[in-house]
């Protein structure tokens, strides 16, 4: 039997799927290779965080405790219209930062429709807490032909997840209040609020971008802590925003004040 068709088995584990538990550690799908540049295939990928990436590391044999390990989900699907299948779908690495990766192996065959969920390991030589500051470089090839891709992450996708602490919303503020002038970054936000649904799923938004930790609800006010990659200092972010108008505010605290406009950015961008 080939790989097609391949999902992460449903084990249970703490009440959740793997597939589930992904879904809720994991950021936002980024589309590679697009199927009408590529004879119907499309590989999309994000960004794993959390146990689901613990897990999945431990078995590719890379560091888990590592900030410059980066886990993805791959998945790829066969699109094609004219009911064809594509062969011998599989992911070379061709340099790049990086000092390991491991590749998932080739998939001999995907018949119309079909659709395979695989992991990419990355061991990134040296981490930066510089937005795109890291670069690995692959071909996804088959017999339909070859694409050039970068996986260039973001700050947002490389914060040091496992290393946030935990924090109730008054240590999170005194926290902020230590922060002045450029180590507090200060933005405006303007958001649609067409329905009550566009305001609740603010918090949804930023988690699916930045890999970042939620200090209690977001209920016109929402603060989110993060660890910087590779000097290892917080990263704290507060969103307001007037439910009725969606006018509101991103303030983003951090001793590196150029991480923090970084990451102020992405806040914005993700929200808009």
């Amino acid at each position: 039997a080939g790989l097609e068709d391949l999902v992460m088995s449903p084990l249970v584990t703490d009440g959740l799927s793997q597939e589930e538990r992904a879904n809720s550690e994991s950021c936002s799908w980024k589309v590679f290779v697009k199927p009408e540049l590529s004879s119907g295939l499309l590989v999309k990928m994000r960004v794993i965080r959390g146990k689901s990436r613990t897990r999945e590391v431990d078995l590719m044999h890379l560091s888990a405790k590592s900030p410059g390990t980066l886990c993805l989900q791959a998945h790829v699907e066969n699109t094609r219209q004219d009911g064809g299948s594509i062969r011998h779908v599989r992911l070379v690495h061709r340099g790049g930062s990086t000092a390991k990766v491991v590749t998932p192996p080739e998939i001999p065959v995907m018949k119309k429709g079909t659709t395979s969920r695989l992991f990419v390991g990355i061991a990134f030589e040296s981490i930066s807490d510089r937005d795109g500051g890291v670069v690995a470089k692959f071909d996804v090839k088959s017999d339909r032909g070859s694409t050039s891709i970068e996986i260039r992450p973001t700050i947002g996708e490389i914060l040091n997840y496992d290393a946030t602490d935990n924090m109730t919303q008054l240590e999170f503020d005194q926290a902020c209040s230590k922060f002045h002038g450029l180590q507090r970054i200060s933005t405006s936000l303007s958001l649609p609020c067409a329905n009550e649904n566009d305001f609740h799923t603010i918090s949804h938004r930023i988690l699916e971008n930045l890999n970042m930790k939620q200090i209690g609800a977001c209920n016109g006010r929402g603060s989110f802590v993060g660890v910087l990659p590779s000097s290892g200092q917080d990263v704290y972010v507060t969103v307001k925003c007037d439910r009725n108008s969606g006018l509101g505010d991103i303030i983003v605290c951090s001793s590196d004040a150029v991480a923090a406009n970084g990451v102020a950015s992405l806040v914005k961008k993700s929200l808009s």
